[in-house]
């Protein structure tokens, strides 16, 4: 099936565009949305979640609070707290450090590996943009492996609520700070207590540029194939 997801939204920090993000990843989880459910009070300890039916049920009897009574309202929580944490920014940042694509890196790495068999003037006319001067290129092909590294990672929420008439605010801070979570506000009676992690940002090494290249190649004709048959 094809997802109604667009990262655009995600990455927009609007909470409505977040909002409808993340229902269509809820929608159509594929490979890029999975939600675990930890409660202690059941036998089963951590699950997985597999339906939307279940995420409402399975939030609800855990965190107990109207920020998760539906689809929409659990949506436009999470919505909050990503926004809040700032963490898309931070990797909307590292992806933007990719200011050349693969079309032209490919054809840069290729000079810098090989200069006699490959020249400089090849690679020049070889690319799709202008490039900079040569002395630049090393630093280029440095900022689009970072950048490359931060558009396959994963982000992990951990999330939980606290009904703040029932506990001093001094003390939630202190146990937000004890456990390494920020907290949000979401209504008159619960805060949202989140942390996250980033994940998979393993090292993009050099010597994969020309496998990069041939993917992106692929999704190209993939792309351009699909547009015709339409």
């Amino acid at each position: 099936s094809i997802s109604k997801y667009d990262p655009l939204d995600l990455f927009s920090e609007d909470v409505q565009q977040m909002q409808k993000a993340i229902y269509n990843m809820i929608q159509d989880p594929q490979n890029v949305f999975r939600v675990w459910v930890c409660d202690d009070r059941s036998s089963q300890a951590i699950r997985h979640v597999e339906s939307e039916g279940e995420l409402l049920q399975a939030v609800g009897s855990v965190c107990r609070s109207r920020a998760m009574e539906s689809t929409e309202s659990f949506c436009r929580m999470l919505a909050q707290v990503v926004r809040h944490s700032e963490v898309l920014r931070r990797i909307r940042q590292l992806q933007a450090l990719d200011t050349l694509d693969i079309e032209n890196i490919f054809h840069m790495h290729q000079h810098l590996q090989n200069p006699h068999e490959y020249s400089e003037a090849q690679a020049r006319t070889a690319a799709a943009a202008e490039l900079p001067p040569v002395e630049a290129w090393n630093g280029l092909i440095e900022e689009f492996l970072i950048a490359h590294s931060a558009k396959d990672c994963s982000i992990i929420f951990t999330l939980t609520t606290i009904d703040k008439r029932s506990q001093d605010s001094s003390l939630i801070s202190s146990i937000c700070k004890a456990n390494g979570f920020d907290f949000l506000e979401v209504g008159d009676s619960h805060l949202i207590l989140y942390r996250f992690g980033v994940i998979d940002l393993d090292v993009k090494l050099r010597e994969k540029i020309p496998d990069y290249m041939r993917q992106d190649s692929r999704i190209v004709e993939e792309f351009l194939k699909q547009s015709l048959a339409t």
